[in-house]
């Protein structure tokens, strides 16, 4: 597996169980959840291609989706089960709405942190809403993935930095420095897959 995979796997893992959190509480039924599951697993098959949504695309949907769910609280479009939870509700239902934007769409660094940010408002919010043994659980097996998520985000960041650097250093080695970090990196993998 290369590291870019093993990035992804590991990155997309810590988003969906920010949202399994939540769903833990209760707050979204079947259909929230198949779709869902749906965006994470479709977002997965289209990375790197030509089907996912441009940057400017998803700036502009994410800018639209926070005045309409407002204006579904306002209006009560949306509906929650209970009246005590329903800005919990509303606020659980923007959060997967905004990374499921990002998830759909071509990804860079700060992308990703954005997705790491909503997963753990997901956890957040879903610590509020119901503590029980399985949000325990979740909630143990997050942090385990987010950690080794940012650690991963770091390595590959690092990489990338060090390719730049050796390109700069070197303009007739550009056929190396990716060679040389990608080894660095599967070196720094095994080490992350073995201290787990």
């Amino acid at each position: 597996m290369s590291f870019e995979k093993f990035f992804r796997l590991i990155s997309y893992a810590a988003v969906f169980f920010g949202f399994l959190a939540l769903w833990v509480s209760g707050t979204f039924g079947l259909i929230a959840t198949m779709l869902f599951v749906a965006v994470i697993v479709s977002a997965w098959f289209l990375e790197d291609s030509r089907w996912q949504i441009s940057e400017r695309w998803g700036t502009a949907l994410i800018v639209l989706a926070l005045p309409f769910f407002y204006l579904a609280y306002r209006m009560q479009w949306v509906t929650v089960e209970a009246s005590d939870t329903m800005i919990a509700g509303i606020l659980a239902r923007m959060i997967l709405s905004l990374a499921a934007i990002k998830l759909l769409q071509k990804k860079s660094d700060r992308d990703w942190v954005f997705l790491y940010l909503m997963a753990f408002f997901e956890v957040l919010l879903a610590a509020g809403l119901s503590i029980s043994p399985l949000y325990l659980a979740t909630f143990l097996i997050y942090l385990l993935l987010m950690v080794c998520a940012v650690i991963a985000f770091e390595m590959r960041r690092t990489a990338k930095e060090a390719e730049k650097k050796i390109r700069r250093a070197d303009p007739a080695a550009n056929a190396h420095p990716r060679d040389v970090s990608l080894r660095f990196v599967s070196c720094l993998e095994r080490q992350l897959c073995f201290s787990f």
